[in-house]
């Protein structure tokens, strides 16, 4: 029999109870708070006998069936959904460890990361080691009896730097840290460059989708927002989304993500064009050119704009120097001659 693929095992997940009305899709529960038929049963669930939904801030139908979802296409053991990353990550480590306890962990981290290891965790007892990862002796020589996981990202962002997960995980099951496996970030290296699931079918339909981001001031914030909603809804039947991904002091970076119809026969065109546009209002109201995901052929004609012909003239003569024989990422990088 042939192995069911992908939108199959996505649209064949049985829901964990029968819906009273066979709907054919999950219902959302938009409830707050679910009933029971008696005290008894109310208690059996808070002594932990009777496993059910009460508060959707913990649990709801709507999410228990999403990680149902996730663990039939993964194939993993168990999936429990959070809000964010940082709460994955954070439920992950407090967890296994508490106040007395250490982690091992890189140096190279996500910025809140680091926070979250340095600062929040240190107020709770719990010790962060931070270690060179690719040095084998470092690592081991910081472990003793109260270290319960050695914590890594890979690829790091923004260094690019990438663990030994062999090495890692063979001291970690040494010492009985906690070694969740290797298989989950082997599967995304082999997947990082992968478009979304849904884009290439989207474009066969005949609709562009794409996110842009931007930097932009607090006392920019509002008018930017509304003329780039403005532009992107210039076009008829498109869907525009926003949201606020880093916060600062001073400002915020906005994820900006459509989808809109493509003209047939044209659309590559057609696509530039509306990028373009998209660019120049950002542009017009005070936003950067990019946040953090970098600057390649597709922004490289606004570079010169963004830093001005010294600047540029400086970054060049650094290339120059640096890669005289113009290998390093040619014709890609902002927007430099090779």
């Amino acid at each position: 029999m042939k192995k069911p693929g992908f939108t199959t095992l996505s649209l064949n997940v049985p829901y964990s109870k029968d819906d009273p009305h066979k709907s054919l899709q999950m219902p959302l529960y938009e409830t707050v708070a679910f009933e029971f038929d008696s005290a008894e049963q109310i208690e059996a669930n808070f002594k932990g006998e009777y496993i059910a939904h009460v508060y959707s801030r913990a649990s709801s139908p709507t999410v228990e069936y999403f990680e149902q979802k996730l663990k039939t296409l993964t194939g993993a053991n168990v999936v429990l959904a959070v809000s964010s990353g940082m709460a994955a990550v954070s439920n992950t480590i407090m967890a296994i460890a508490g106040a007395g306890d250490n982690i091992i962990s890189g140096h190279q981290l996500f910025g809140h990361t680091y926070a979250l290891f340095d600062q929040t965790f240190a107020g709770f007892g719990l010790e962060t080691r931070f270690s060179d990862l690719k040095n084998e002796t470092q690592v081991e020589a910081l472990i003793d009896e109260k270290t319960r996981a050695i914590y890594f990202e890979t690829v790091t962002n923004p260094q690019l730097e990438i663990a030994d997960i062999e090495m890692l995980s063979k001291i970690a099951k040494k010492h009985k840290a906690m070694y969740i496996g290797a298989k989950p970030t082997k599967k995304w290296l082999e997947q990082r460059y992968s478009s979304a699931y849904l884009r290439d079918p989207l474009m066969d339909l005949g609709i562009m989708t794409d996110t842009l981001e931007t930097a932009v001031m607090w006392n920019n914030l509002l008018p930017l927002w509304k003329a780039v909603r403005r532009y992107l809804k210039s076009r008829g039947k498109t869907v525009a989304m926003v949201h606020i991904s880093h916060v600062y002091e001073n400002g915020a970076n906005l994820y900006f993500t459509f989808l809109s119809p493509m003209k047939k026969g044209d659309e590559l065109e057609d696509y530039k064009q509306y990028h373009q546009g998209i660019i120049e209002t950002i542009r017009a109201n005070n936003g950067s050119l990019s946040h953090h995901h970098g600057v390649g052929r597709t922004l490289a004609p606004w570079m010169e704009e963004e830093l001005g012909t010294e600047n540029m003239q400086l970054m060049q003569a650094i290339k120059n120097h640096l890669d005289p024989k113009g290998i390093m990422n040619p014709g890609n990088a902002l927007g430099l001659e090779s």
